[in-house]
């Protein structure tokens, strides 16, 4: 019997702690602006505009957030190399882990991990470097 007075409270506070807790569902995208830095390549970089789309969760207690997400995102660059032009095309699949903590007025600071799979990525023509470069 005082096994089960001492768990009681617990599962109690669980319930109605959980019972306190937001859920809610989204989608999120944009424009993605990427750009590969090379230097000394002798020729001339450009970046590529792609687009980033995904959905998330968000499971809100009263200061504290989960957030998982899914994202696809598009990105690469178009470059030129001894007279010939380069283009590398790269799609990921993102999926970062946010915990948020609400601050004053709506503010919130976002901290987490990004895990990142590359799902599909093919430069249209190979390049050879000098040994000197």
């Amino acid at each position: 019997m005082k096994k089960c007075s001492f768990i009681i409270p617990f599962v109690l506070v669980a319930s109605l702690s959980f019972g306190q807790a937001e859920f809610s569902l989204g989608v999120k995208g944009g424009l993605n602006f990427a750009k590969f830095n090379v230097e000394d390549i002798g020729g001339s970089v450009k970046g590529k505009t792609g687009f980033h789309g995904g959905a998330f969760a968000l499971v809100k207690f009263t200061k504290i957030g989960i957030q998982p997400e899914l994202i696809f995102s598009q990105q690469g660059s178009k470059f030129t190399f001894d007279g010939s032009d380069v283009e590398s095309n790269f799609d990921y699949i993102n999926i970062p882990v946010i915990l948020k903590i609400y601050l004053l007025a709506g503010l919130n600071l976002q901290v987490g991990p990004q895990f990142g799979f590359l799902s599909k990525g093919h430069p249209t023509r190979a390049i050879v470097l000098p040994a000197g470069k």
